[in-house]
């Protein structure tokens, strides 16, 4: 809501607007590692009460990842941004079930946040005219949303979940 409030940069929408370019892929790609390798000890940690679950929570972290990464990849037709942030949306969507989900389960779910992010950010930046840089919505806010309902159907024993 703060971005819709605040409104866009000034240039970016208008006769002459258009998409400013990142200002650094190497420090957008450092940071996006940075980002998913702190993500193992996040999620690895928050499971250490659980019994016998780290070990699948870390798999499962890493098939959420590279899911995003490979459907960012394709569907952001191959963009540096698109595929450090679909890393990143996989992890966010995992985040809910990564201790009961099945591997497979895991990285159909972080496909599925790739897809949302890249799409999701397009339409709000080109349709809707949302100038959010970061794509903080569909990253978070999307991608989490749809972690939560895909916990609950990869989580499922009939789908090798832990129920």
């Amino acid at each position: 809501s703060a971005v819709i409030l605040l409104g866009a940069r000034l240039g970016r929408y208008g006769p002459k607007g258009s998409a400013f370019p990142p200002s650094s892929i190497p420090w957008l790609a450092l940071g996006s590692w940075l980002l998913c390798i702190g993500w193992f000890g996040f999620n690895v940690v928050s499971a250490q009460s659980l019994e016998g679950v780290s070990g699948l929570v870390a798999v499962n972290s890493l098939m959420a990842m590279v899911g995003g990464i490979l459907a960012a990849l394709f569907v952001g037709k191959n963009d540096p941004g698109f595929v450090h942030n679909g890393a990143l949306a996989g992890l966010v969507a995992v985040c809910a079930g990564s201790d009961v989900m099945h591997p497979g389960g895991s990285l159909v779910t972080g496909a599925i946040a790739g897809v949302l992010f890249v799409k999701m950010f397009v339409y709000c930046q080109e349709k809707l005219q949302i100038d959010d840089v970061l794509g903080v919505w569909p990253l978070h806010g999307l991608a989490g949303a749809w972690g939560g309902i895909a916990c609950g159907i990869f989580g499922m024993e009939a789908l090798g979940g832990l129920g």
